[in-house]
């Protein structure tokens, strides 16, 4: 992934070149004249976000990912966030088609302003943008219909990262798993068995925040929070939870690609909103049978969480550094040492939690392996 600065444009309507900021001004004006089809708050990490769906299409590709965190509509948002596409905002062709840039895929190219951070991603086929000034995002693709099926698991992941970090609420790549209150947070690098450990604790009867991405914050103490109610997992691996079957989404799932869970498609399956953090696990996969843990220092869990520093924009990588030390700092960390039978897993992390101090697990109803 590469960040670049915005280039100046050629204006289709005009031959002098007029900048990014310019172009979408423009279009912002037009954007807020258009009526949505509906709109839904959610509170992620405390936080009221309004979403404002421009067609019922977009809430059908957006929604479910945050169905957990759905709060009473208009309650106090902090942030209200337009999406449209074409078919709902044809007028915002021009821009689209001025912002077709070079690069690959992930490329990111940036306006970082005091009064507007504008996002471009996919050689122009998707805008993000928060105007600081009216506390108001947006969010513009071609074809809502056409939002890859990967980023319907975690939709709007850019521009919630940098928002909610500028409300010290980090995004890190970890999962979160709990007993009643309290929870633990689980780190390591991708294939380290973070989505595996998590789902088989939810399977289990554990409590469940995320399995790749959620939020941290230290305030008074140490929370995590989640911020989307889906899960993913190789396809090979489907097996192992059959319970989860009926939330995995399946249809239109690129051979590559690992298989999303939306857990609101099971009233069954509760995803917890936050859990108080009591301990910090590095997942590590072994040639054992059973599932151990085993205490490790500051200094290795901070390695562990360092990667997620990536997630952000420069300006706000050194905040969040600053939260990932103190974090590691305050709480006890201890390398998960995963064995071959998963379902030895979850009984590892709730005899832990029930052995740290403070812990206020209550009834976990965790099966039996």
């Amino acid at each position: 992934m590469a960040i670049r600065p915005a280039p100046e444009i050629d204006s289709s309507s005009h031959s002098s070149a007029c900048s990014w900021e310019d172009s979408f001004r423009k279009t912002q004006t037009y954007l807020h004249e258009l009526p949505c089809s509906s709109s839904a708050t959610y509170s992620i990490a405390g936080n009221a976000v309004c979403l404002r769906y421009g067609s019922d299409l977009f809430r059908e590709q957006v929604s479910h990912a945050f169905s957990h965190l759905e709060c009473a509509n208009g309650s106090g948002a902090l942030l209200t966030v337009l999406l449209h596409d074409l078919a709902t905002a044809p007028g915002a062709a021009e821009l689209l088609g001025a912002l077709n840039l070079p690069g690959g895929e992930t490329d990111i190219w940036l306006v970082d302003r005091p009064d507007l951070m504008l996002i471009v991603q996919r050689q122009g086929r998707l805008i993000t943008a928060v105007d600081w000034r009216i506390h108001t995002a947006y969010w513009l693709v071609p074809d809502a219909g056409s939002i890859p099926y990967i980023e319907r698991a975690a939709p709007l992941k850019l521009l919630l990262s940098h928002w909610l970090g500028m409300r010290d609420r980090y995004l890190v790549h970890a999962a979160a798993v709990g007993n009643g209150g309290d929870g633990v947070l689980i780190l390591g690098h991708g294939g380290a068995g973070k989505s595996t450990t998590a789902l088989s604790c939810l399977d289990a009867g554990l409590g469940y925040a995320a399995d790749d991405h959620c939020l941290v914050s230290l305030d008074s103490s140490p929370s995590v929070h989640s911020i989307y109610g889906t899960g993913k997992l190789a396809v090979k691996d489907l097996g192992r939870f059959p319970s989860l079957a009926t939330t995995a989404e399946m249809d239109d799932r690129p051979p590559e690609e690992k298989a999303v869970f939306f857990f609101d498609r099971d009233s069954a399956i509760h995803v917890a909103r936050s859990f108080s953090l009591r301990a910090i696990l590095v997942a590590r996969i072994t040639g054992s049978l059973r599932t151990s843990l085993n205490r490790i220092g500051a200094s290795e869990a901070f390695k562990a969480i360092t990667p997620s520093c990536a997630l952000y924009f420069p300006s706000l990588r050194g905040r969040a550094l600053g939260c990932f030390n103190t974090l590691v700092r305050q709480l006890p960390a201890y390398a998960l040492e995963l064995g071959s039978n998963v379902h030895s897993t979850p009984a590892a992390v709730l005899e832990l939690l029930d052995q740290l101090p403070g812990a206020k697990g209550i009834g976990h109803g965790c099966k039996a392996d």
